[in-house]
């Protein structure tokens, strides 16, 4: 917090009989106001081709360490040519959403995202979005070889390769993989972290989960490997019959926490 020194100027009369003189006199007083948002939102998107360019889908979340010091009023999302830092665009979104929609054309792209309260906003979260080259194209469709992985311990354990150069490693997944919205979920981890046991309340038996492991360098991810497996695998006369259940039933409604989607 910070302290403004806020005065207040007025007159008073002083005096006895015929002889008044006037004084002027100031009282001070402080008021207090919280700071600007500390910290950083966790940041994450999805890519996908689109004619002319691709479509990022833009998610974010307040990591531990945000302090929104008072009300978010706004978050502001900017975007640019990561190059020649042309083409500049901006759109400021209520504090009710956490993930946007934006068009790019296939040149990097930086991203920016920020928390506002009224006083002012918070750190940026920048995402550099790799150009769509032929490379990236390749690591991003299917025959970029997709691992079978397995439920242990209430969870789904995810292992990979670790990278030279590194600052993170993120892992996403959908929590509902058989619905639109999917409710995409991730994770970041350090540079010397090589797994992970993946939990969600949202993991039920028989449902196949589809995982991307992403290396992160300088607030650029890039694909590493790709993973698919179930918390636990049934024979199919119970997946069907839990299939029907989940279907039927008002659990996925009551549980899939749908996103505020702004545009």
């Amino acid at each position: 917090m910070f302290w403004q020194d806020v005065g207040v100027t007025g007159k008073e009369k002083s005096g006895g009989l015929n002889l008044f003189k006037w004084r002027q006199i100031k009282h001070s007083f402080f008021a207090v106001f919280p700071p600007a948002p500390s910290g950083k939102l966790d940041v994450w998107r999805k890519v996908t081709p689109a004619l002319w360019g691709r479509n990022v889908t833009l998610f974010w979340k307040q990591e531990a360490g945000f302090q929104a010091n008072g009300e978010i009023i706004s978050y502001e999302v900017s975007w640019e040519n990561a190059v020649d830092r042309s083409k500049p665009e901006h759109i400021s979104l209520s504090s009710d959403c956490n993930s946007t929609r934006i068009f790019i054309d296939n040149h990097p792209h930086r991203v920016s995202i920020m928390a506002r309260n009224n006083v002012g906003y918070s750190h940026p979260s920048v995402l550099i979005i790799p150009g769509a080259t032929d490379t990236e194209k390749k690591l991003n469709s299917s025959e970029l070889k997709e691992e079978h992985v397995n439920g242990t311990d209430g969870g789904i354990l995810i292992s990979w390769k670790p990278r030279d150069k590194s600052d993170s490693y993120i892992i996403d997944w959908c929590n509902f993989p058989m619905l639109q919205p999917c409710d995409l979920q991730w994770k970041r981890f350090g540079p010397s972290t090589s797994s992970a046991l993946i939990k969600s309340a949202a993991f039920v038996p028989g449902v196949r989960y589809n995982f991307h492991v992403y290396a992160s360098a300088a607030n650029r991810a890039f694909l590493l490997e790709k993973k698919t497996g179930y918390l636990k695998e049934l024979r199919k006369l119970e997946m069907h019959f839990k299939f029907m259940y989940l279907l039927n039933s008002s659990v996925i409604n009551r549980g899939i926490a749908q996103p505020c989607f702004c545009d």
